[in-house]
């Protein structure tokens, strides 16, 4: 078992704060999860409405109090704005095994902040939770996506995925990346 203080959590980078994701971030979310153009290569997004937001964010909050969490989902803080969420959430199947993902505002894209807080998402995976294992998936033409996930060490495990968008019924190739903390060596540090 993990003990770490869920009420006093947070990780900090050099530029980003992780915090659990709350409803006390409900618009600030809502901006990014709704945005059409943001969430093109998400499969269960874009959120319709506020509501599908509140929903989202009121089960982030009862992960966050479960004892036997499974999903850990974190606003992203730049100084005090929110700009966006990263996640891991540990595999059912494969308990040792976690997946990552992130999401941050357009305005919030090229200056490394994905990478920075992917970063600490690995180490948070592998130190705190205590994975042996990280994945991500994305759909292939995600290219800024794909970059995250090598610059944090990751390596393409599957190129023959198939992700299917709910809203859309469309069907595009879908990419797995992972690493395995005894592979991490420099992988991601510089």
């Amino acid at each position: 078992m993990i003990f770490f203080d869920r009420n006093n959590f947070e990780i900090r980078t050099r530029r980003l704060t992780l915090v659990p994701q709350s409803v006390k971030y409900l618009y600030s979310t809502h901006e990014y999860a709704s945005d059409a153009e943001l969430t093109k290569y998400m499969i269960y997004l874009p959120n319709k409405t506020l509501a599908d937001t509140l929903e989202f964010l009121l089960e982030a909050e009862r992960d966050w109090s479960n004892e036997n969490q499974r999903r850990f989902e974190f606003a992203v803080l730049l100084g005090e704005r929110h700009i966006g969420g990263v996640s891991v959430y540990i595999d059912e199947t494969f308990p040792d095994e976690g997946e990552l993902g992130w999401l941050l505002l357009g305005d919030c894209h090229g200056p490394g902040y994905a990478t920075e807080a992917a970063l600490a998402l690995k180490e948070f995976a592998f130190d705190t939770l205590g994975l042996s294992k990280i994945f991500a998936r994305c759909d292939a033409r995600n290219i800024a996506s794909r970059r995250v996930m090598e610059k944090i060490g990751m390596t393409i495990e599957d190129d023959t995925g198939v992700r299917c968008y709910q809203d859309s019924g469309d069907h595009a190739k879908e990419l797995k990346y992972s690493l395995r903390h005894f592979d991490e060596g420099t992988a991601g540090k510089k």
